[in-house]
């Protein structure tokens, strides 16, 4: 599913971690990945900015849980991307501004928060010849990042010729550099629903709408809106896509995003409603200065360790 200009993956959070940032939540232990955040695996010159806001409701139409969030992803042609997000409360600001930056050309991710002036910088492992290996943090770091919403996580590292480390992507190479001649066009029906999800497990029925156009920012977007029915309930996916990049080779980029649907927490079957809208777009190169921690915060690296991976040979013993 695409949700921006960049390539995306998803960032990984364990059940039980993200309880405080639910506001009104009673029970909810953890967040379907369709409702957190996505930072980009390459980086590309530009920035955006979105509103998020997430509500969970119960059976009887009461509500369970709120998230709402200020977003913000920038990156430049040097493979550097930093994203940022704020919680909100009925739209006014709440809590510290956090932060994750990734540098794939230098093979780091830094976190950092507006609530003190210290960053933890992960340096990323590199491959073993001829197999994949697997690399942790120490559990002190991991859990004082889950406090701070934010992820420094385990990698696994393919052979060092490939020069990969997921969910890091490249490792050592740039990003995408700035292509002459970029802009954004109006969007298609086909550009639409090529960035729908796909249908949930055992969907039965599926139903497609073309929603025709609407300006958005300032540029022609193109709406559509999927619906399955399974035994679990219904879902809908709704996007509003423009065009980006080179006239003859331009890519969906999605303005807006609204979906709804079952969501689970244990037993209780609940209903997600979310909204992800696109306040702010550009495609400029970014200062290095924003893609950092401020100069006045100290920066204390995570040191990383290898540990046996499934279904591969264990790390060779320390050296003596």
């Amino acid at each position: 599913m695409r949700g921006s200009i960049w390539e995306l993956i998803l960032v990984v959070v364990s059940a039980g971690s993200v309880a405080p940032a639910l506001g009104q939540a009673n029970n909810i232990s953890n967040l379907d990945p369709q409702i957190e955040p996505k930072i980009p695996s390459t980086a590309q010159p530009g920035s955006e900015e979105q509103r998020f806001k997430a509500v969970l409701t119960r059976a009887d139409g009461s509500t369970a849980g709120v998230i709402e969030e200020n977003r913000v992803l920038i990156g430049d042609a040097q493979g550097r991307v930093m994203f940022a997000r704020t919680r909100l409360e009925k739209g006014a600001t709440i809590g510290p501004t956090l932060f994750l930056a990734d540098d794939h050309a230098a093979g780091t991710r830094t976190v950092w928060s507006t609530e003190n002036t210290h960053a933890k910088m992960q340096k990323f492992p590199e491959g073993v010849p001829e197999r994949s290996t697997c690399w942790t943090i120490a559990p002190e770091d991991q859990v004082q990042t889950w406090r701070e919403s934010l992820l420094l996580p385990a990698v696994t590292c393919h052979p060092a010729a490939e020069h990969s480390c997921d969910p890091f992507g490249a490792v050592g190479t740039p990003g995408v550099h700035p292509s002459d001649g970029s802009s954004i066009a109006k969007g298609t029906y086909t550009d639409c629903m090529e960035s729908l999800s796909g249908p949930p497990k055992q969907a039965s029925k599926r139903r497609v709408e073309d929603l025709g156009i609407e300006r958005i920012l300032g540029f022609e977007t193109h709406g559509c809106r999927v619906t399955f029915k399974s035994p679990e309930g219904t879902s809908v996916d709704e996007k509003w896509v423009a065009e980006f990049g080179l006239e003859g080779s331009r890519k969906p980029i999605v303005l807006r995003s609204v979906s709804e649907g079952p969501y689970y927490s244990g037993s209780n079957k609940l209903t997600a409603k979310t909204r992800i809208e696109t306040t702010s777009f550009g495609l400029e190169e970014q200062a290095p200065a924003t893609l950092r921690p401020p100069e006045d915060y100290t920066i204390e690296t995570v040191e990383m360790h290898e540990v046996h991976c499934m279904n591969q040979l264990p790390p060779p013993p320390p050296a003596q």
